[in-house]
């Protein structure tokens, strides 16, 4: 028996690593064939991969050699709802190379620049980029510098909204000068705000904020609130409710920040041990990372109308629950809901090897935890979340979005690309060489990693190792390439004495995906997988089994991620309707066309294309698409009645009156179908029949939610006047038609050709 299958997108977990692996020797997971003969192009674009990362690394680390930042002094005044931030800086840093860099958002305008005596100091702005010449210091000299600035901006998380406003002072969007990533300097901030807001300061002595002993003086409205003295710290000021995190920088779970007129002089915070529930998932990603790197990791209880919690002595992460409304706390946040954040935090805070390396392995046992806790369909449901994040990307980065946007100096922090894609490095890694090889690899990692600034050649070379082979193609194509393999899989099974064989090919479109591709046998009772090398666009593969099987299907354990041609057809769907609305009209045919090519069964996506081609000149083309739509949705009114204006326009009235009396049986309320076809009928000279749907067309207008019909009505009702030989009332339709639109090109056309103009 012959079998065709297109299977349906699997789902794009997390992110590619950055990081110096130690050599772990693992054997190659069994019955994995790596691809042979793998082109040149691959090396060379694999050794630009690491020439970005290597830049990266240095930029980094020229930064880190340039200047070394201490304290960071903020006092600042915020109104989250506004968007509006006023404040000044203190730095104090050495600088060896001569210049300060800083970063500042672009929302904010510096209205000084002081140094340690008072005197004003020049800089250079570009963007967030600010650089102070500091001339005549020696190496490493102390520098003091106060900034000053204010201004409104865009909010680095959510929206700024009257009752929803927040701030987040975080990361390389920081709306105050930031030292350079990688860089422990300790930072102390004293904000005021509006009295409905809270204020959380984050960083490796993360916690909330209390009050201060004084009051900042440039501010004169709401609540004060200071840190102390805070690791790498981040600042959120707003209301905060519902399940939200930040980047497991800050905390999780589930809490919320009441207003001053709700406090109570009797809420205090509790701090307290972990319970079961914690202890499971620190258990779980134990048993592949090692052990938990912090200190201890805190749960911090806010009750009902608490206004502030003292910041807490140590790091780790912070979960802050919500009150059910009477004196009892919700219990902390079920562990599906914070095992990415705990995952993230361990990388973050240990080992300081940024977003990379952090999202990929916290998504990747993310997915781990909900197979294994919770069963295979909620795994499903969150790498449908991972891919349905990452094809966004790809749409808006208008048809691609490599996970090398994520290296570089200038490296995109996109999660839906970190996110989205890169675990298919992560997790195609771990089924070459085992999953419990992976895991010693992964443990192993940890221990040798240290706060460095480590690079992608390292982690290539060392899963080269690991894996026995070279992995290459593995980064080109999870890296370096920004689509997604699209696979149709044929075969067939024939029976043989002492069992069945199995053979066919797996076909795809474009440069192939090299990726080894697991096809899932199903013999009825038992399921395993055959992994097939892939080295051709059309790979033909054959295996033996002792029993029939009764299905064979790609990757059912969501291995290799995907994309069935109807994902990639919306993608390019809505790549053309956007060009269409920009009024790019030949790129949207291009777009359209792909999407047509790919679903040639959607009504939709042809009449779209035919709308396209009608638009760059090609009405026969566009005439052709329409027909095809109406063949592939016979009542959808709106192609038909299309099709037949266009038919009209290209000169086949016959073709034009047959769909637009469809369309009247259609839409028998809709007056453009009557209008049309009175048109159409005066065109072939069946003059009674043009009156007659003419004569209903008053009554329809009249009921219509606009007027935009009314000119249209009034050329056809000069046109059957002329058709009739009644000058006078063609005359007076055509100047009716451009009352209604003055600038009717159709009707001054006719009129001129009436001589009455």
């Amino acid at each position: 028996m012959t079998h065709t299958t297109r299977p349906g997108m699997l789902a794009v977990f997390a992110a590619a690593v950055l990081m110096v692996l130690p050599v772990v020797r693992a054997e190659a997971a069994p019955g994995i064939p790596f691809p042979s003969g793998v082109p040149s192009h691959i090396s060379e674009a694999v050794e630009h991969l690491f020439e970005l990362d290597e830049a990266r690394v240095a930029a980094v680390n020229r930064g880190l050699a340039g200047q070394d930042v201490s304290r960071c002094d903020i006092e600042a005044c915020i109104d989250p709802g506004r968007g509006w931030l006023s404040g000044s800086t203190r730095l104090r840093f050495d600088v060896v190379s001569g210049r300060a860099e800083l970063l500042l958002n672009e929302g904010l305008t510096v209205l000084s620049l002081k140094d340690a005596d008072g005197g004003d100091l020049a800089f250079e702005r570009s963007g967030r980029a600010l650089t102070v010449p500091l001339g005549g210091r020696g190496a490493a000299a102390p520098t003091d510098l106060t900034i000053t600035y204010e201004g409104i901006v865009h909010p680095a998380y959510g929206v700024n909204t009257a009752d929803e406003g927040l701030m987040i002072l975080l990361g390389s969007d920081c709306w105050y000068p930031s030292p350079r990533e990688g860089d422990r300097s300790f930072v102390r901030a004293v904000v005021r705000h509006p009295g409905a807001y809270a204020t959380v300061f984050s960083g490796a002595l993360a916690g909330m904020a209390t009050p201060p002993a004084s009051r900042p003086g440039p501010c004169s409205f709401g609540d004060v609130w200071e840190s102390p003295d805070i690791e790498r710290a981040s600042v959120v000021v707003g209301h905060v409710s519902g399940s939200w995190n930040i980047l497991g920088e800050l905390f999780i779970g589930t809490h919320r920040f009441t207003g001053r007129d709700d406090a109570s002089p009797d809420s205090t915070p509790t701090l307290r041990p972990l319970d079961l529930g914690m202890k499971q998932p620190l258990r779980f990603l134990e048993s592949c990372f090692g052990p938990y790197p912090l200190a201890w990791l805190h749960i911090v209880t806010v009750p009902h109308g608490t206004l502030g919690v003292p910041a807490v002595s140590g790091p780790g992460l912070i979960i802050v629950e919500a009150d059910l409304g009477d004196a009892a706390c919700q219990r902390p946040p079920d562990p599906d809901l914070y095992l990415l954040e705990l995952a993230r935090v361990w990388w973050r805070h240990a080992h300081d090897v940024g977003p990379l390396l952090a999202d990929g392995l916290a998504a990747y046992m993310e997915i781990q935890w909900l197979e294994s806790v919770r069963g295979e369909e909620d795994a499903s449901r969150r790498r449908s979340l991972r891919r349905g994040e990452y094809l966004r990307a790809v749409t808006d980065s208008g048809g691609a979005a490599p996970l090398a946007l994520c290296l570089g100096p200038d490296a995109s922090r996109d999660e839906r690309i970190s996110l989205g894609r890169g675990g298919a490095l992560m997790g195609i890694a771990a089924a070459l060489i085992g999953p419990d090889s992976f895991c010693e690899f992964v443990a192993a990692l940890a221990d040798e990693a240290g706060p460095s600034t480590p690079g992608l050649r390292s982690f290539a070379a060392a899963l080269t190792v690991a894996a026995g082979s070279d992995v290459n193609w593995l980064l080109y194509e999870w890296v370096s390439r920004g689509d997604l393999p699209v696979y149709a899989l044929e075969y067939e099974t024939v029976h043989t004495r002492g069992g069945y064989i199995v053979r066919g090919t797996v076909r795809q479109l474009v440069e192939p995906f090299r990726t080894p591709l697991p096809l899932t046998v199903d013999l009825g009772g038992w399921v395993y997988d055959e992994w097939v090398a892939v080295n051709s666009a059309q790979q033909a593969f054959e295996f033996r089994t002792d029993l029939e099987p009764l299905s064979v299907t790609i990757d059912a354990g969501n291995i290799v991620p995907r994309v069935e041609s109807a994902d990639q057809a919306r993608v390019h769907f809505e790549l053309g309707r956007r060009a269409a609305g920009d009024n790019l009209w030949a790129e949207a045919v291009d777009q359209f066309g792909a999407a047509v090519a790919l679903v040639p069964g959607s009504g939709l996506y042809h009449a779209r294309y035919g709308e396209a081609l009608v638009r760059v000149g090609r009405p026969e083309e566009g005439l052709a698409a329409l027909v095809k739509a109406i063949e592939r949705d016979t009542e959808n009114a709106d192609y038909v009645f299309a099709a037949g204006v266009l038919s009209g326009q290209t000169g086949d009235h016959r073709a034009a009156v047959e769909l637009l009396e469809r369309h009247a049986t259609l839409s028998p309320d809709e007056p453009r179908g009557h209008v049309e076809l009175a048109i159409a009928l005066v065109e072939l000279g069946r003059l009674p029949e043009a009156l007659a749907h003419l004569d209903r067309c008053p009554a329809l207008l009249d009921e219509a939610p606009d007027d935009s019909w009314l000119e249209r009505y009034h050329i056809a009702v000069g046109r059957y006047s002329e058709a009739r030989g009644e000058r006078e009332l063609a005359v007076s339709a055509y100047e009716a038609a451009l009352e209604v639109n003055p600038v009717s090109d159709e009707a001054r056309r006719r009129l001129v050709g009436l001589g009455a103009h």
